[in-house]
């Protein structure tokens, strides 16, 4: 086909067809196609990656919402939506035929004029007499229509061959059009698979069609460059000055096969408005640097007037202008380095791990990062406009390079940042933490189920939270990290009160010279002079007024002198306010008024006791020197009688020592200690045994985890142990009913993060994460399980489903020699009542001439025993796809290796073991695959 034949077929979608169809299908009327995201209320559901070709395909009326807003993208499509697709598509008018080609598509039904018209154009077509409408897409299926679509010549793309992991599993039919539809970017791979036999996805098959169907000039490929032409699809053209840097001979390897779109006038390439990387580097060897074997594009300046997919592994991409977007696409694995790369459009990262995608010394704007658990980083002089950030991802940011704006959106689960930042936005449950050196002048937090962890050396100059959320709530390690905040909703935090010193309470009873510290704090130690000035000594007349001798008696009798000494304890006159205001400290004065000596009550009202906790502010209990001066004695007996040191006295007078004691009782003092017994404290739930990485795969049931021994707690508290997937796309997780299990669904095909949390009552928790990864579900088709061939026509052929769906028996032929073909439904099914091929069982049918098998399930008049004495080659076809081939043996009865899963479309000896016919049969009918 020439580029302008195709090119022809490809604008047959510049308008796309009305049709009636269920008001119940997501492609329903074209009336409801806006093609805005609004229409769909599961647009959430989308993969990020798709969302541009979902739009278009709304917007150019290929799909569209049903009539409550949803478009269903997870859903798999079936064969008769594509049918009605694929006609719209190619602008065919719906054939309203009288009868029916196929006997499972009434006339009546909705779909029946479009499977009409892509029957008629050879697009689609049934097994014969069956359409299977309801029957679902298989990715190949998919490669297949679409081919037959864009290229009825059937001509092949090119020789360039598009490598993947199970390209093996790809049916005969389907090779060419699996590579060809790679080869034109119609489909993607996914982690390296194609998954030839796995239902396409509504989402998968809008983006399928734009790809393929889109108005414009489709991406052709490069063969070649030796720096002054350039050939592509088989055409050579000169190339322009203005692209020479790029499309230079240095380049001609990474350049291969790549998928280009391109102007050219004259003869001469002069301008690319699309490039796709498809070639691979490889990873260096141990020691050798990162990106040091990595494929390189060195553009020497030039510019791409469009966008750039890499969709190579280990790619470097140097010195490009890039004016639309730039992909790294989900085919690039590993690593990624891009420098003096300028983008005017968007950035895309769909690839990737958590090795690193790096751009040094590039221009970007905005950055959209959508692969999970990737590393991005940018270096040297960097800048990027915005990053937006979908997925758990580590952000790097070196010095040097500037971030003007982070927004983290919704799926973005674990996220890790080393960078200064202007502006972070925080707009989902997301868990971030900020790494030593980040500084980020100002985070704007807009879910409440955000948590925010800083990391010492990180700064942050100011936080704006949600009205009513308190900045713990927010910032688990808030305390330790409140210095490195500069404000919060506008305002400077408040500084942390000064915290009492823990070991206060438990220093014992001191002996008779404690109290009397000759050094005392020079901020307290005017009150409490121990060699009073004359002056102030007036007021302890030893024969004072009445009213007034008993607080200032300089030879108090001992029970009273503790409250009345004019050289205070420092013990008794700490308690009296631990941060004493100053207009407290009046009645320590050694000259007190008689006003101001009511704190000194021996009785003291119980609202006034308060300060008088036995727990002093640090920074009073100084004069509790235990080596006084011994000058400090003198007002108090300097060879005091043991019972005048009754106020240190463990025991004092209830009366009057209570409320000043300076040694409390220890069982009045626990409910005042800041340091509580180390034993009455809650020991926090801690991990065990980590839970290794986990696989999985589709349709292979699920993955359970025994949680004894993961967790334990000291105080032998009863743990509530919880699963949260991070992706429930990739699979989901539940709890077995009695808690002991964590049992995991795999969903789709690939890798998803589980994070189990073990709390305990008190709420102390932990949390251990580990992966999933889901791979493809194994190709799965029915095959020979055992054949038997005694003389004459004593034939038997047993054939296994390994599948998880029941196959009508009008679907599964039997070829043999060169002109035998046979339908099981053109079988006798006599008593047995057969009428598919069940889930995971075998079924027998036998030549009706046979004798040796009392009751098979079918017969059929093979005539094989009259007909042949050599062995012949048998073919299983389902779905007119050969699924499996057998060398059918006279005289011998071959048994297939238990375990299998698929036919092979030749004979392979390898799977099954032969022994001389038996005409007792014992085993047939009975064949698993365990």
């Amino acid at each position: 086909m020439t580029k302008k034949t195709f090119t022809t077929w490809l604008m047959a979608t510049s308008v796309a067809a009305a049709a009636m169809t269920p008001s119940g299908s997501v492609f329903a009327s074209p009336d409801l196609a806006k093609g805005s995201e609004a229409m769909f209320s599961d647009w959430g559901q989308t993969d990020p990656s798709l969302r541009e070709a979902i739009k278009q395909a709304s917007e150019l009326g290929l799909i569209n919402g049903d009539p409550s807003g949803t478009f269903r993208p997870l859903d798999t499509l079936t064969r008769q939506e594509l049918a009605v697709l694929l006609a719209r598509s190619l602008h065919i008018d719906p054939v309203n035929a009288k009868y029916s080609s196929f006997r499972d598509v009434p006339v009546i039904a909705w779909a029946h004029p479009y499977i009409e018209a892509v029957k008629a154009a050879g697009v689609m077509q049934g097994d014969g007499k069956n359409f299977r409408p309801g029957d679902r897409v298989t990715r190949e299926e998919l490669a297949t229509a679409l081919l037959k679509s864009v290229r009825p010549d059937k001509t092949a793309v090119s020789e360039a061959s598009v490598a993947f992991a199970d390209r093996a599993q790809v049916s005969t039919w389907a090779e060419q059009a699996v590579q060809d539809a790679l080869t034109l970017g119609m489909m993607e791979l996914r982690d390296g698979h194609f998954a030839p036999k796995q239902a396409v996805q509504r989402q998968e098959a809008a983006a399928s069609l734009v790809h393929a169907f889109h108005p414009g000039e489709q991406a052709a490929v490069l063969d070649w460059t030796d720096g002054h032409h350039i050939s592509i699809d088989g055409e050579t053209y000169l190339i322009g000055e203005s692209l020479k840097g790029l499309l230079r001979i240095e380049n001609s390897a990474i350049l291969k096969s790549a998928k280009i779109r391109f102007a050219a006038e004259g003869g001469t390439l002069n301008r690319i408005d699309f490039l796709e990387i498809v070639q691979s580097g490889e990873n260096p060897a141990a020691g050798e640097a990162e990106f040091s074997r990595n494929i390189v594009l060195d553009a020497q300046g030039d510019r791409i007037e469009g966008s750039v997919v890499i969709s190579g592994d280990f790619v470097s991409v140097k010195h490009l202008t890039v004016a639309g977007d730039f992909e790294i696409s989900q085919a690039l694995h590993h690593d990624f380095y891009g420098y003096d790369v300028s983008v005017l459009g968007n950035t895309v990262i769909n690839g990737g791990d958590t090795h690193t995608v790096v751009f040094d010394n590039a221009k970007l704007q905005t950055v959209d990062i959508n692969k999970k658990d990737v590393r991005v980083d940018t270096a040297g002089t960097t800048t990027v406009k915005e990053f937006q950030i979908y997925s758990s991802t580590t952000l790097i940011g070196e010095a040097g390079s500037i971030i003007e704006r982070v927004t983290l959106k919704d799926g973005a689960g674990k996220v890790d940042i080393s960078a200064s930042i202007d502006s972070l936005i925080v707009s989902s449950s997301a868990s971030i933490t900020l790494g030593t050196g980040s500084r980020i002048h100002r985070i704007e937090v807009t879910d409440q189920a955000a948590q925010l962890k800083i990391q010492p050396g990180a700064n942050v100059a100011d936080i704006t939270l949600p009205a009513n959320v308190d900045i713990s709530a927010i910032v688990s390690n808030y305390e330790q990290v409140r210095s490195q905040i500069g404000n919060v909703n506008g305002t400077k935090p408040a500084s942390p009160a000064v915290q009492p010193t823990p070991a206060a309470p438990q220093i014992p009873a001191p002996t008779p010279s404690t109290p009397q510290d000759p050094t005392p704090d020079p901020d307290t130690s005017a009150p409490q002079d121990p060699t009073p000035d004359p002056d102030t000594t007036t007021p302890q007349d030893p024969t004072p007024d009445p009213d007034t001798t008993t607080p200032q008696d300089p030879t108090p009798d001992p029970d009273t002198t503790t409250p009345q000494d004019p050289t205070p304890n420092p013990d008794t006159t700490t308690p009296q306010d631990p941060t004493p205001d100053p207009d407290t400290t009046t009645p320590q004065d050694p000259t007190p008024d008689p006003d101001t000596s009511t704190p000194q009550d021996p009785s003291p009202d119980p609202d006034t006791s308060t300060p008088q906790d036995p727990t002093p502010d640090p920074d009073t209990t100084t004069p509790q020197d235990p080596t006084p001066d011994p000058d400090t004695t003198t007002p108090q007996d300097p060879t005091p009688d043991p019972d005048t040191s009754t106020p240190q006295d463990p025991t004092p007078d209830p009366d009057t020592t209570t409320p000043q004691d300076p040694s409390p009782d220890p069982d009045t003092s626990t409910p005042q200690d800041p340091t509580p017994d180390p034993g009455t404290l809650n020991q926090a739930p801690y991990i065990v045994n980590k839970v290794e990485d986990q696989n999985a795969r589709l349709e292979e049931g699920d993955v359970t985890i025994d949680l004894s021994g993961i967790f334990a707690d000291d105080d032998g508290d009863k743990l509530n142990i919880s699963a949260v997937s991070e992706d429930r796309g990739v699979a989901e997780v539940r709890m077995s009913d009695d808690g002991s299990q964590l049992i995991i669904t795999p969903v789709s095909v690939g890798s998803v993060t589980i994070v189990l949390t073990a709390a305990d009552p008190t709420g102390s928790e932990i949390k251990d994460e580990f992966m999933v990864s889901v791979a493809p579900a194994y190709a799965k088709t029915p095959f020979f399980s055992e054949v038997d061939w005694g003389s004459d026509s004593n034939q038997y052929f047993e054939i296994y489903n390994p599948t998880n769906s029941a196959i009508s028996l009008d679907r599964i032929f039997i070829e043999w020699g060169d002109t035998g073909r046979m339908s099981l439904s053109d079988a006798e099914a006599g008593d047995s009542g057969v009428t598919d091929l069940p889930a995971g069982q075998p079924i027998t049918i036998s030549d009706e001439l046979s004798g040796d098998l009392e009751k098979p399930q079918l017969q059929y008049r093979f005539d094989i025993g009259f007909e042949y004495t050599e062995p012949i080659v048998v073919k299983l076809i389902v779905n007119d796809v050969v699924v499996d081939s057998i060398i059918f043996q006279p005289n011998v009865s071959a048994f297939r290796q238990s375990g299998t899963l698929a036919g092979s479309d030749s004979y392979d000896p390898a799977q099954w073991s032969e022994q001389n016919y038996d005409s007792n049969l014992e085993d047939l009918g009975k064949y698993t695959n365990k």
